[in-house]
C-alpha cells in the first residue's frame, strides 16, 4: 500500500510538492519518493507513476491499494498508469468535498450541524470509489 499527497507552497518557487509513503505488510511506513510538481494534473502523476515502474516496480510487485484524495489528475492517472491498483480516496477529502458544496448552497448552520453525523456515518459504511 502506499499513500500519495501533495502539498502546497513548500518553497520560493511555490511548487507543489508530492511525497509517497509506503507501508509494508509487515506494517512499516517507507518513504518511497518525493517530487516537486508544476501541478495535480493527470500528466504530473502519470510522470511519477511511470517513474516509478520504470525505477522500482520492475523489480518489486506495485503497490495493490493506493490511498490519496480526490484530485482530478491522481484520479485519472490511477485508471490508466496504474491497472492493477485499487485507488481508495480518503474519507476526510470527501467529507470536505461535501461540506463545500453544502456551503455553496448556502445551507445554515444548523442545518450543517444536524447533516455532519449523517455524513460521517455514510462515508464509513459506503466504497469512496463511487465519489
Amino acid at each position: 500500500m502506499i499513500e500519495i499527497d501533495t502539498t502546497f507552497n513548500t518553497n520560493s518557487h511555490r511548487l507543489p510538492l508530492t511525497v509517497l509513503t509506503g507501508i509494508s505488510n509487515t506494517g512499516h511506513s517507507f518513504l518511497l519518493a518525493f517530487n516537486f510538481v508544476f501541478s495535480e494534473s493527470k500528466i504530473c502523476f502519470d510522470f511519477i507513476f511511470e517513474s516509478l515502474i520504470e525505477l522500482a516496480w520492475d523489480k518489486y510487485l506495485p503497490p495493490t491499494v493506493i490511498v490519496g484524495d480526490q484530485a482530478k489528475g491522481l484520479v485519472a492517472s490511477l485508471s490508466s498508469s496504474m491497472l492493477d491498483s485499487v485507488g481508495q480516496y480518503r474519507e476526510w477529502h470527501a467529507f470536505e468535498n461535501i461540506r463545500k458544496l453544502l456551503l455553496d448552497k448556502n445551507y445554515s448552520k444548523e442545518q450543517w450541524n444536524s447533516l455532519k453525523p449523517l455524513i460521517w456515518s455514510y462515508l464509513k459504511t459506503t466504497s469512496l470509489d463511487d465519489f
